[in-house]
């Protein structure tokens, strides 16, 4: 084999016309090993809040995988009869620190209320260098588009004061979920 490429091909070495092909597989084996699909990795986030403690989810669950530099993660939490959202910002963790040097970095995400006056709602998160742990952004409510960080009730541990807020409810019932996905840098 010749010299390396910059993503550490070797090219092949043509002074050898008797070991060519054999050279040609080689570098073609490289390329496709590189390129090819990364193993997808399961683990559990941390869910926890500035406040009271949730708890109790139906299902937290996070997938993950990195190719080139990459991180695509997936987190699915899923809420119970028995799910409690506590009180204060609620915060996830990531599966890997995001890369340093880079401000900040963002990932969608998305709440499902099943409760009573609930609904979808579109949200996003914030990352920054070095810290896997966020806190997602959700509308303050279906009528005030201000983004907030996600909580299921204030200090006060009320219905209806939470992020979103749902009048008279907690926004993360039986039957609600939140979503996060996207890339980022490692």
């Amino acid at each position: 084999m010749g010299a390396t490429t910059t993503y550490g091909w070797e090219t092949p070495d043509l002074v050898d016309p008797a070991n060519a092909p054999a050279a040609f597989l080689t570098a073609l084996q490289d390329v496709e090993d590189t390129v090819k699909d990364t193993t997808i990795l399961t683990y559990t986030p941390s869910w926890t809040s500035s406040g009271g403690p949730p708890s109790s989810p139906a299902s937290l669950t996070g997938w993950y995988r990195v190719d080139h530099g990459l991180c695509y993660v997936l987190i699915a939490l899923y809420a119970g009869p028995s799910t409690s959202g506590g009180y204060g910002d609620l915060v996830l963790t990531l599966p890997l620190p995001p890369r340093a040097g880079i401000s900040a970095q963002v990932l969608d995400a998305k709440l499902y209320s099943a409760a009573p006056g609930g609904g979808v709602y579109r949200g996003h998160c914030d990352i920054f260098p070095g810290a896997t742990s966020f806190a997602p952004l959700f509308p303050a409510s279906s009528s005030d588009v201000r983004m907030s960080n996600w909580r299921n009730a204030d200090g006060t541990v009320a219905p209806g004061t939470g992020i979103p807020m749902v009048p008279g409810q907690y926004a993360l019932t039986n039957g609600s979920n939140v979503f996060i996905k996207g890339h980022y840098f490692v």
